[in-house]
């Protein structure tokens, strides 16, 4: 049998979330379902979050998580700061599209709890 050659994954990892019960004042976890398997394009080697407060210049921020995770947390975040939020899988090909920054309103860490 011969196979073609993967890509790189034509859709975002699915429903994420931000688990606002298991968040804190200075971090957000995050939960999402894979990628689905039609738009995985070849093997899912991880997924990357990445991260910056709202409204700043800052540089993005990454953390890169193992493919067999659909969590991780996201620490050391400045009190009551608003944060934008996206992700990503990836393959040996590159990353794959991104969850639009707009998935998440704004999200403040330390504000009322409140599921998106």
């Amino acid at each position: 049998m011969i196979r073609t050659d993967e890509d790189v994954p034509s859709k975002p990892p699915q429903n994420v979330t931000i688990a606002t019960d298991k968040s804190t004042s200075t971090s957000l976890f995050i939960h999402w379902r894979p990628v689905p398997q039609n738009h995985q394009n070849g093997i899912i080697l991880g997924y990357r979050i990445f991260y910056k407060k709202s409204w700043s210049l800052d540089q993005l921020k990454s953390k890169n998580v193992s493919a067999q995770s659909t969590t991780t947390e996201l620490k050391n975040l400045t009190k009551y700061t608003e944060y934008d939020v996206t992700i990503l899988a990836y393959t040996s090909k590159g990353n794959g599209n991104r969850a639009g920054f707009s998935l998440f309103p704004r999200l403040r860490i330390g504000q009322a709890s409140r599921q998106h």
